[in-house]
């Protein structure tokens, strides 16, 4: 047991740089990606389950985390787990498999439902920002990428890279 803890120790500690490293992995498969490309999909495809998987195992790495709160234990890995909603959404999306948008906005919707939550508790505690302020702009960005893929479908986000 005393592995899986350091195991989660290090990832809430190096959380930010594994993280870049899926995220320029999957913008590096759509820069790089010719149309209808398999080397391109498997690569995106590879970083978004990546993503999911860090993501998961980060808000296991906080909910383990004793020097936290509970209130920290608890929200900070169910928002989490909602940001992975929408990654996977975005995944279905790219890929044209079904759901796509049911999994899009949900994980949008219980990430703004989320919200209020997260920001009293910066408010309440100046002390726990640095975590929380990285996880807001996590959140933007992932809510503003699964709208723009709601709303625009997957060929024309790759036409932006392609042309």
């Amino acid at each position: 047991m005393a592995e899986f803890k350091n195991f989660f120790n290090f990832i809430f500690k190096q959380g930010k740089y594994i993280e870049f490293v899926f995220i320029a992995f999957f913008a590096l498969s759509l820069v790089g990606k010719i149309p209808f490309s398999e080397t391109g999909d498997l690569v995106m495809t590879v970083s978004l389950l990546s993503l999911v998987i860090f993501y998961l195992l980060y808000a296991e790495s906080v909910r383990s985390n004793t020097e936290l709160t509970f209130y920290d234990r608890f929200w900070f890995p169910v928002s989490m787990g909602f940001v992975a909603l929408a990654v996977v959404g975005i995944l279905f999306k790219f890929r044209h498999w079904t759901y796509a948008n049911t999994l899009l906005l949900g994980g949008v919707a219980l990430l703004i439902a989320v919200l209020p939550a997260l920001i009293y508790r910066v408010i309440k505690d100046p002390q726990i920002r640095d975590l929380y302020f990285r996880h807001f702009g996590r959140i933007f960005v992932i809510c503003g990428i699964a709208i723009g893929m709601y709303f625009k479908s997957a060929q024309a986000i790759e036409a932006i890279f392609v042309h």
